[in-house]
């Protein structure tokens, strides 16, 4: 639940969701103003200060966190593509076309299309 409006999240997910700019003095608020910071030095938090510091002022560091960050953006390209092939074989499965050709237009298998066919079925969209 967000504290601040009352409202569930009810996306089958556990979220922890903090607001860095509120700092009512609480443990998390103060870890959470460490992410704002550009030098880290908090004895409250030994383990996230060197961690912190290790990211951000060793070569090290810097270059295990490209990696991180190039593979996030891969794996992001990657869904979007799937998400934006997916949407169009919905569509097509909507025009009534037929499941080999979506399948070859879409170079894709056979049974992705089924699957995506019976989903639509299911949910009532076709």
């Amino acid at each position: 639940m967000v504290r601040e409006t009352g409202k569930i999240l009810d996306d089958g997910m556990k979220i922890v969701c903090v607001n860095t700019k509120v700092n009512d003095g609480s443990l998390i608020a103060q870890l959470m103003q460490l992410f704002t910071q550009t030098e880290i030095s908090e004895p409250k938090f030994p383990v996230f200060t060197k961690r912190m510091n290790y990211i951000k002022n060793s070569e090290r560091g810097q270059a295990q966190m490209c990696e991180l960050m190039e593979q996030y953006v891969k794996e992001e390209r990657e869904e979007g593509k799937a998400e934006g092939k997916a949407e169009i074989i919905r569509e097509m499965l909507k025009d009534d076309m037929s499941i080999d050709k979506i399948a070859q237009y879409a170079n894709v298998d056979i049974k992705y299309v089924l699957k995506i066919q019976s989903n639509m079925l299911e949910n009532e969209q076709l």
